[in-house]
This record gives structure tokens, sequence and C-alpha cells, in this order.
């Protein structure tokens, strides 16, 4: 089993982490904020509008 960092800025590690959570290696990905579904309907408010809210939401890797 295998635990990844990924930290807060880049989000590089996260392709990384949904690969080995497809084939049953991954046993903790440890990351800064990550978009759950329920928060996309939010944020796609025009208020929210923002490069760094874009930038958020643009992270999709399926990791439970």
């Amino acid at each position: 089993m295998i635990i990844i960092s990924n930290g807060f800025n880049k989000f590089h590690m996260a392709v990384a982490a949904a690969e080995l959570d497809r084939h049953g290696r991954l046993a903790q990905f440890l990351t800064g904020a990550y978009p759950k579904e329920w928060m996309r309907p939010w944020l796609q408010k025009p208020f929210f509008k923002t490069r760094k809210i874009s930038r958020f939401l643009d992270r999709r890797e399926n990791i439970p």
C-alpha cells in the first residue's frame, strides 16, 4: 500500500493517486483543498467567478 502527499499548490500527484486507487494500491492521499461534487453548483455561481475558484474546480480526479 502507498501513501501520496500532494501538498497545497500543484495537484500533479492527484493523477498518480487516482491510478493507484484504481489498482487497489492507495492507502492514503494527503492533499490540500479538493472540490466535492456538492460544492460545484455553489462555486459556479457568478459571484464566485475568480481565477482561483476556476483552478479549484478544475481538480477532477476521482479519488474517494
